[in-house]
């Protein structure tokens, strides 16, 4: 998926599905099914994506926190790349709700990574997709802050939707600043 070889990826995720189902851990299946969510919405195919979250929210009572927070946020940014602005919201505010419950000792080793800068960062891109670059900016500049800086992928990534975001809202100089400091890490 990183680079960019999305029918092979596919592929990866419909094999490590197959596995999560084999061995019956439901959780492992969820958080597939949000990466081939997030899948979806990067290659334009935001419907499918709205369909793949929904479809991993069905087991939502099953799930621990953190991990139907990640769905959640997946549903939110494949809801803002449909214009669905009530979906949206409502994803959001329940990714944020359930993340607050999260213990760490009690998630799945492999959800590590979705902590509140994570949550706050697909918030910001949700917001983006929504045509609400002001909206977006404090949520990704507050992401930014968060994420442990060895996180170098994820961090610059962040860096860039902040930089979308701040051109969109119309601060070119900041925008600018933040796509240089970007340039720096990618």
């Amino acid at each position: 998926y990183d680079t960019n070889q999305q029918a092979v990826a596919q592929r990866y995720f419909i094999t490590a599905l197959r596995a999560a189902h084999v061995s019956g851990d439901r959780a492992l299946g969820a958080n597939i099914l949000a990466f081939m969510s997030n899948q979806a919405v990067h290659v334009g195919s935001p419907r499918d994506a709205v369909a793949l979250a929904e479809s991993a929210l069905i087991a939502e009572r099953q799930l621990t926190p953190a991990v139907a927070s990640s769905l959640h946020g997946r549903l939110a940014a494949g809801a803002g790349r449909t214009g669905d602005e009530l979906t949206t919201r409502r994803a959001l505010d329940r990714s944020v709700e359930l993340l607050a419950r999260a213990v760490l000792e009690e998630e799945p080793p492999w959800i590590y990574w979705y902590t509140e800068y994570a949550a706050l960062s697909c918030a910001g891109e949700s917001l983006m997709s929504l045509g609400r670059p002001a909206d977006a900016e404090p949520y990704l500049g507050r992401a930014v802050a968060m994420v442990d800086p060895s996180f170098t992928r994820d961090r610059g990534l962040m860096l860039l939707d902040l930089a979308t975001a701040r051109l969109g809202a119309g601060s070119v100089e900041r925008a600018c600043a933040t796509a240089t400091e970007a340039a720096g890490i990618i």
